[in-house]
């Protein structure tokens, strides 16, 4: 299958009636969709279905409530599940799922990268170290932010 989208997370909002959301991004295995409501990870009370595919949905026991945020999130492990055989066949639906899975990879650095503090590329800095923030409130230090007066 072909991945159709840069995305590994879809973010929807509760209405306290939906019960099931639509996760239309390529998954091979339940176990790579992680599923919050409202920042909490949830364990259970939801079953996902339409896997292998990028047909999958989430559907909830009880319908998140109003305005409560549904993030679905795609985690897939870091490993290779596949070994090749020197001289053996060429399995290529094996291969597309690694190059697959290798992207998927590609696509969750992306999303943690795009949530993260960066330096500028111009910056010659290799590396800042930021104050915790619950320890930097107890010391009154602040923190400068660009444009941040």
């Amino acid at each position: 299958m072909a991945l159709t989208t840069t995305s590994n997370r879809v973010v929807a909002t509760g209405d306290n009636s939906t019960v099931t959301f639509a996760f239309n991004r390529l998954l091979y295995d339940t176990t790579h969709l992680k599923v919050y409501l409202a920042g909490v990870l949830q364990s259970t009370g939801y079953t996902v279905t339409g896997v292998p595919g990028s047909s999958t949905s989430v559907t909830f026991s009880v319908a998140p409530g109003a305005s409560v945020q549904v993030l679905m999130l795609r985690v897939v492990p870091l490993t290779q599940l596949s070994v090749y055989a020197v001289a053996g066949a060429f399995p290529a639906a094996t291969t597309e799922k690694n190059l697959d899975l290798l992207m998927m990879g590609n696509q969750q650095f992306d999303e943690i990268l795009g949530r993260a503090v960066t330096l500028p590329v111009s910056s010659t800095l290799t590396a800042a170290n930021l104050p915790d923030p619950a320890l930097a409130a107890i010391l009154g230090i602040g923190v400068k932010i660009d444009g941040d007066g």
